[in-house]
């Protein structure tokens, strides 16, 4: 679903940052929303890795950054 959203544009980066920010929230993983539209922008596909991993609790043990 996030595939699909990165390529709508701007709404599209919108979906994918709220989902991103969800994700962050149930998980307490510090950040923000400006951050999260930043990674959402740039690291597309990275950041939907990071969200499916966080997802299904990654067995390699990485999760989103908490920088």
């Amino acid at each position: 679903m996030c595939g699909i959203a990165s390529m709508l544009g701007p709404c599209g980066i919108y979906f994918m940052a709220r989902t991103r920010e969800a994700t962050r929230e149930r998980k307490g993983i510090e950040g923000s929303f400006l951050n999260d539209c930043l990674c959402s922008w740039f690291c597309a596909l990275c950041s939907i890795i990071q969200v499916a991993r966080e997802l299904e609790g990654s067995p390699m043990g990485q999760s989103m950054s908490r920088v």
